[in-house]
């Protein structure tokens, strides 16, 4: 990469610190006032409707997310910035291949290329599945992790033989039900 593209670079990252920083200010509520009492408006709570409060509640948590998102930005353009001093910048740190330039100017803080960085995104997004997964699918019986003889899902289906909620014992007297026969 030369001179002048880093250059170009780091205009756009140090414009988007800017950007960043100033969200911050706004998100703080520096000066604009308290951002809680401004959006409360009222001395007292107490004739406030509960849902005005969890209103309230909802647009404060939503502005720590906003905090936290324009911190970690701001991260990433200082992790940008001293790879540009180490001579790193533009350079996949998971293959060590080139960056595309169109994706540098897109986001002038990407650390990985785009196949690398959908690997990483994918990893993360299997993490998070196998987290809410219920353990009881996830256990099995027989010997070993590799041979598994009788898991979760054969556990329900065995179950369900006996009735669920979308069988017949749940509705007896249903004239509408044409399955097998009452008895």
């Amino acid at each position: 990469m030369d001179s002048l593209d880093l250059e170009r670079y780091r205009r756009a990252l140090e414009a988007t610190r800017q950007e960043q920083l100033a969200r911050l200010k706004t998100l703080r509520g520096e000066g604009l006032g308290d951002a809680a009492q401004e959006a409360a408006r009222e001395l007292s709570s107490y004739d406030q409707h509960p849902a005005d409060q969890g209103t309230e509640t909802f647009e404060r948590e939503k502005d720590t997310g906003f905090e936290a998102a324009a911190r970690g930005i701001l991260e990433q353009i200082d992790e940008a910035l001293g790879r540009m001093e180490a001579g790193l910048y533009g350079i996949c740190a998971a293959c060590g291949e080139p960056i595309d330039p169109a994706r540098l100017d897109a986001l002038p803080y990407a650390l990985r290329c785009a196949p690398c960085e959908a690997a990483v995104e994918e990893r993360r997004r299997r993490v998070v599945e196998a987290a809410a997964a219920p353990p009881s699918f996830m256990r099995g019986f027989g010997a070993g992790v590799d041979r598994v003889a009788f898991d979760g899902e054969e556990t329900w289906e065995d179950l369900a033989r006996y009735g669920t909620a979308n069988t017949l014992q749940d509705v007896p007297e249903d004239p509408e039900w044409e399955g097998e026969e009452k008895g």
